[in-house]
């Protein structure tokens, strides 16, 4: 049995290994760009939109942290929201970012439990949002028209 799942582990890593060099030579053949079966689509966590504060979010945007006095750099992933790890803060959070000295556990008497900013749980109104990060205006300046169909 364990000889089926070493060779069957081997099978799939040759398989993989050939998939990637299909991949290849079809860049090769279209000027490097890949070819449009091959093209991965925009979906996950990495980029998304926050209809609430009106603002990119996602892994892959640079922010800093939401509280105030505080530059600290961050990402607007799920690891830094206000509000158990849930898209836009979900039913206790207010949906902003902080990095970890911001952030403090909670459990609200919904049974709500995880990370949220002292505001949240004081029950008082959120920060103001922080402007965008340049690094990250930079970013969308620079590579988002190429990227985002129109």
């Amino acid at each position: 049995m364990w000889f089926d799942l070493i060779k069957g582990s081997l099978m799939g890593e040759r398989e993989a290994q050939k998939r990637v060099l299909a991949a290849k030579q079809a860049s090769r053949r279209n000027n490097g760009s890949p070819p449009a079966n091959l093209t991965p689509k925009a979906m996950g966590w990495s980029l998304g939109y926050d209809t609430k504060w009106h603002r990119d979010i996602g892994y892959g945007v640079p922010a800093y942290c939401d509280a105030p006095k505080c530059n600290a750099e961050i990402d607007r992933g799920l690891s830094f929201v206000c509000g158990a790890e849930e898209p836009c803060g979900g039913e206790n959070g207010c949906g902003l970012y902080f990095c970890s000295a911001h952030k403090y556990f909670h459990h609200f008497r919904d049974g709500t439990i995880g990370f949220f900013c002292k505001r949240c749980i004081t029950h008082k109104p959120p920060y103001e949002p922080k402007p965008e990060h340049p690094r990250w205006l930079r970013w969308k300046l620079t590579r988002w028209k190429r990227r985002v169909p129109a």
